[in-house]
């Protein structure tokens, strides 16, 4: 479940009009519209009888999206081969599970995934596929599979001032939803700001920790970076939309990079955040080896 969603249910009808038509949908709109929200929502709420089975998996900067597509196999229970096609192996394994599949981010490596998604589009017939964009595909197979997101309302975002802060007044929830462009992030992130409640010493250490790393962590490699228990930090800063709760762990907001660096300073402690992450499961220690190798270790 998205930590914060408040809004968007005609947005959530659109996505079941459309999937009624074929299998994938794509949440296309600006960066901190809520579109990873969305497709939380939409998992939980549209199709509950999948959600143990759900697959969310994000496409990163400088990645090839067949990078993506193999986190999706290997995600589905495989691992994928050299010389795979990986984009029908994904739609196999998916298929046979009746599962559903998150693709974030895809607009990371738009040039090769659309042809990827308009593959999904043609081809699955079981499975359900949600992809989030910034930028739309242009592929005739997803004319009509376009959810595009617009700014919320201010009503809405000044719920989320006062989820981020229940005892803000309402006069400046009021004036943070009329400042964020109609953006849910912008308007936490806002709030977050204006509120008397600060980010503590625990959630400064793990935003360092997120800042360095591409991939989702785990509660635990994040623990040892901090050496205690995470989860009263964590929540805090998924409430105020620094950080996301996703598949395989938790990460960085991509909105919030900027405003995390000047927060934190020099980031992490390359060797500790080394060590934590090679010492847990095998998303943590592939990150680990990312890291060393970037720092010629």
């Amino acid at each position: 479940s998205p930590a914060a969603f408040v809004g968007r249910r005609d947005e959530l009808r659109a996505i079941a009009r459309a999937l009624a038509r074929g299998p994938i949908v794509v949440l296309a709109g600006a960066g901190g519209l809520g579109k990873t929200a969305l497709a939380s929502a939409a998992a939980r709420d549209l199709f509950a009888d999948r959600a143990r089975r759900a697959v969310m998996v994000s496409a990163r900067a400088g990645e090839p999206f067949r990078q993506t597509l193999a986190d999706v196999v290997r995600a589905l229970g495989h691992e994928p081969r050299s010389d795979a096609d990986l984009g029908m192996l994904a739609i196999d394994l998916a298929e046979a599970r009746r599962a559903l599949v998150v693709l974030d981010d895809v607009h990371h490596a738009l040039a090769e995934a659309t042809p990827a998604l308009a593959t999904i589009a043609r081809y699955a017939r079981r499975s359900v596929w949600l992809a989030t964009s910034r930028v739309e595909p242009d592929a005739p197979e997803l004319a009509g599979q376009i959810v595009r997101l617009v700014p919320l309302g201010d009503k809405y975002l000044a719920k989320f001032a006062r989820i981020v802060d229940p005892k803000i007044p309402p006069a400046v929830a009021a004036r943070s939803s009329r400042d964020v462009a109609g953006s849910p992030w912008r308007a936490r992130k806002l709030a977050s700001d204006r509120s008397s409640a600060r980010v503590g010493d625990a959630g400064k250490s793990l935003l360092a920790t997120l800042s360095v790393v591409e991939r989702p962590i785990s509660t635990g490699a994040l623990a040892k970076t901090i050496g205690a228990d995470p989860g009263a930090a964590v929540d805090d800063l998924v409430r105020r939309g620094l950080v996301e709760a996703v598949a395989g762990g938790y990460r960085l907001h991509e909105e919030a990079r900027t405003a995390v660096s000047a927060l934190v300073g020099g980031g992490a402690d390359g060797a500790r955040t080394i060590a934590a992450l090679a010492s847990g499961g095998d998303g943590d220690a592939l990150e680990a080896l990312r890291l060393a190798l970037k720092a010629g270790d």
